[in-house]
């Protein structure tokens, strides 16, 4: 299927190059014309719907694949997707409000599996750089997409592993549920960051203790070199 080639393609080319905005323009335009001949030749709903129960509009609102979801509300067959529900009972909407390939460490703060983690790092650049939600939620709600979100708040509480209280509150209460995720989903990154930095830190210190003498930086100058890492990385250096 269209969508998932174009998933596969999206990393590796990002895990090759990082990805580029020509690298994945190209890309864009080879699933379309894919997905167009795809749709020429569909024969059925039934043809089309994977072992979830999900048509290839649910997949590309899913994954993020705006360019994809355009096309689709073109076809013919636009009306019987645009709210039908998948095993799970999720529309496109819910999908793409629940935007996990954006937003998957809101579900997952301690996520480590590199099966899980490498794809979702690897490809984030053309999530941050596209935004390709926000153009979404705008095409399926002026096709006339049902924005009830009761079924994705559900299926995000009962399988996230993400046990803050206050951030499921906010999930169960949200009206925007994807600027919510995002949210949230943003600040797991700068607390996963900040720990990476403070052990960075901590390794500097230790090998500086192992510097000669002669070379060691004396104590100032170790907390100005500290100091100018956490900037770097847009922190704040923290008081000593």
């Amino acid at each position: 299927m269209a969508v998932s080639a174009f998933g596969s393609d999206l990393y590796r080319t990002s895990e090759l190059s990082g990805g580029s905005d020509l690298e994945w323009r190209s890309l864009e335009e080879t699933s379309a014309s894919a997905m167009t001949s795809a749709l020429q030749n569909l024969q059925s709903d039934n043809s089309v719907l994977n072992e979830h129960g999900r048509t290839p509009l649910h997949e590309a609102s899913a994954q993020g694949f705006y360019f994809l979801v355009e096309l689709l509300l073109d076809h013919e067959r636009a009306n019987q997707w645009l709210n039908s529900e998948d095993n799970d009972g999720l529309t496109a909407y819910e999908h793409a409000q629940l935007a996990l390939s954006e937003t998957m460490l809101a579900c997952h703060p301690e996520a480590e599996n590199p099966f899980v983690l490498v794809p979702f790092i690897v490809k984030l650049p053309y999530y941050e750089q596209r935004r390709p939600y926000l153009r979404i939620h705008e095409l399926l709600l002026n096709a006339g997409a049902d924005t009830s979100l009761e079924s994705a708040r559900g299926l995000w509480l009962s399988r996230c592993s993400q046990s803050d209280q206050d951030v499921r509150r906010k999930v169960e209460e949200a009206a925007d549920l994807y600027s919510t995720l995002t949210e949230v989903s943003l600040a797991v990154s700068r607390e996963k960051q900040l720990k990476e930095m403070e052990e960075k830190v901590e390794l500097l210190r230790e090998l500086t203790q192992l510097m000669p003498t002669t070379t060691r930086p004396t104590a100032d100058e170790l907390e100005q070199q500290i100091k100018q890492l956490y900037r770097e990385e847009g922190f704040e250096p923290p008081l000593r």
